[in-house]
């Protein structure tokens, strides 16, 4: 398992010094299904780059991205899946502001066995085998790791999060769809929260809230309309954290709604809240 750990880190590390050479420079910006939903250049490059990596190593394994052509449709069923987002958060890559991650999730025989986010902006990994906890190392450790003949795990261990607390004080993270009709009904729900909770953020990178929640930076994080290639990382970083985990389909699919929370009390408060 610790090749595919090394595969997925050297991977979201390379695709992470092309994002960052690239953020604020001029390249192109391409409409896929709307307006709200582009894709630019940069996530396309980061995504060959992620596959040629996993290409290197494991030439016969699955891969399935939100940017690729080629990309396999989800069966739960295949023994060796990778997941991929090259680019979470190109709205926010386009506009200039460094909040965006490249997620990488391996999947064996439909479970979710490693997970990878890593953020090229603030040069901060968040990572997991499962059963093993959560990791977490800046880009130079792991350079180093990749460089060396160790077994040893890098970074350090992440302690469970899931310590109670008064959710007076909780900030929580949304992910709201592009699509209106959906969007507003998100928003309807999620304007239930407010008098429970003390703020409400949306970053704009659904893997990096994730990895957020199982470090602790953040309570919780409710989505709407999400992807596989959004949620398989990070969901098992928080799962690795100890933390509370629902998804509205029990199979890892699209179009899914998310709750997670660094506690069960809190994540089973919140379901009562926006029922």
């Amino acid at each position: 398992m610790h090749v595919q750990l090394k595969v997925a880190l050297e991977a979201a590390l390379y695709a992470g010094y092309h994002m960052i050479k690239k953020f604020g420079t001029q390249y192109d910006i391409i409409e896929k299904t709307s307006p709200m939903d582009v894709v630019t250049e940069v996530d396309l490059t980061c995504n060959r780059i992620i596959e040629q990596i996993i290409r290197q190593t494991f030439p016969d394994d699955k891969i399935l991205s939100e940017e690729s052509q080629e990309s396999v449709l989800y069966d739960k069923n295949c023994s060796s899946v990778w997941i991929i987002d090259p680019l979470d958060g190109t709205t926010n890559f386009t506009r200039r502001i460094a909040f965006s991650s490249v997620s990488i999730g391996y999947m064996e025989n439909g479970t979710v066995t490693i997970g990878v986010v890593y953020d090229p902006h603030h040069k901060e990994f968040f990572f997991s085998i499962k059963g093993q906890g959560v990791r977490y190392a800046k880009s130079s450790e792991i350079t180093t790791w990749l460089n060396s003949k160790t077994n040893s795990m890098p970074g350090n261990l992440y302690v469970s999060m899931s310590k109670e607390f008064d959710s007076r004080t909780a900030i929580i993270a949304l992910g709201i769809p592009s699509d209106p009709e959906k969007s507003a009904v998100a928003l309807s729900k999620t304007l239930k929260l407010i008098p429970y909770v003390k703020g409400i953020r949306d970053f704009g990178s659904s893997a990096l809230h994730l990895a957020y929640v199982a470090a602790g930076r953040l309570d919780a994080y409710v989505a709407y309309g999400q992807f596989v290639w959004d949620y398989s990382a990070g969901l098992l970083l928080v799962q690795e954290a100890g933390g509370f985990v629902k998804i509205s389909d029990s199979e890892y699919a699209d179009d899914q709604d998310i709750i997670v929370s660094r506690t069960h009390t809190f994540g089973n408060e919140l379901i009562t809240h926006i029922s």
